[in-house]
């Protein structure tokens, strides 16, 4: 036998393996036997638990951030943001006007 022979005699070895493999009962996803209806119900449970949280926590998020805008500091920082487009829009104006 000449090395290409050989060559092809591997590979054909080696998808007649893949083949077998794609066809064999233990290498597909198997559903098993049907989900206990107990199992089924936490589950939804818990996702339906998940979806409140992620819903209270986001909920959260956006109290603590009107705290903090309502708060002192929050009201300083408001103030001086006023100041500092007051004084952006008088500079903008006397340039534009000494141009």
């Amino acid at each position: 036998m000449s090395e290409n022979e050989e060559v092809s005699q591997g590979d054909a070895e080696g998808v007649e393996e893949a083949a077998s493999d794609e066809n064999d009962p233990a290498n597909t996803e198997e559903e098993g036997p049907p989900e206990d209806p107990e199992v089924t119900a936490l589950k939804e449970s818990i996702a339906t638990l998940e979806a409140t949280l992620a819903d209270k926590k986001s909920k959260l998020q956006y109290e603590l951030e009107q705290c903090e805008e309502y708060s002192k500091s929050g009201y300083a920082r408001k103030v001086a943001d006023m100041e500092n487009m007051k004084r952006v829009r008088s500079v903008s104006s006397i340039n534009c006007v000494s141009l």
